[in-house]
């Protein structure tokens, strides 16, 4: 185990990543295994936003 790498750890928060260029912008080809993991959740968001929508105009 790398010693160093745990003695040098930032003691405070950071949002360096959230602050970056380009944050949030989907890169030209993504992790399939991450994709899949959430493929299920944003089926259902989507049915459960598509299905609510169809009610509220019923």
């Amino acid at each position: 185990m790398d010693l160093n790498k745990w003695c040098n750890l930032k003691s405070e928060p950071s949002l360096k990543n959230l602050t970056e260029a380009g944050f949030g912008v989907p890169k030209e080809k993504q992790h399939v295994p991450v994709q899949e993991l959430v493929k299920a959740h944003i089926e259902s968001f989507d049915q459960a936003v598509t299905d609510g929508l169809c009610r509220v105009v019923e």
